[in-house]
């Protein structure tokens, strides 16, 4: 855990993930707001750095935006959500193979948002080792955008 601004360890590592600074502009069709200051926010920000960071942009026909998604943010393709960062855990919508190939092999798990919360069906929360790995991570936030607008 690391403490935010107010000193308060409300915000886990995972949220922190290593992220280059954005190396381009967003695209207009690639949209976020930042509603004053809310422990949303740094999860906003980190969502939008990490998905920069692995050069994942709007394309002809798949529109992004970022949005706040209660004490976390979310990546919505084509107005879909198909990413959370939350103090669950970094979740996307995936297909049920995929889902079940990342637990079978301990790189994923079911997706709670609070402890005694049912699971989200058709989510699965990534691992640090998942996270930690860009080219992973580029492959499997495709593989949730297109599932989201098919």
């Amino acid at each position: 855990m690391h403490a935010d601004r107010h000193g308060s360890s409300a915000v886990p590592d995972v949220a922190l993930l290593a992220a280059k600074p954005l190396s381009k502009p967003l695209s207009i069709h690639q949209t976020y707001s930042i509603k004053g200051l809310s422990l949303a926010e740094p999860y906003l920000e980190r969502l939008i750095e990490t998905i920069a960071s692995l050069g994942i942009n709007s394309d002809e026909g798949v529109a992004l935006e970022y949005k706040h998604f209660f004490s976390g943010a979310a990546l919505y393709a084509n107005g879909n959500i198909c990413a959370t960062l939350t103090p669950a855990g970094f979740g996307l919508k995936l297909p049920l193979e995929s889902r079940i190939q990342l637990i079978d092999i301990a790189d994923g798990k079911e997706l709670r948002y609070f402890e005694k919360a049912p699971v989200k069906k058709e989510y699965v929360a990534l691992t640090k080792a998942v996270l930690d790995d860009p080219d992973r991570m580029k492959y499997l936030i495709q593989q949730s955008i297109a599932y989201v607008i098919t």
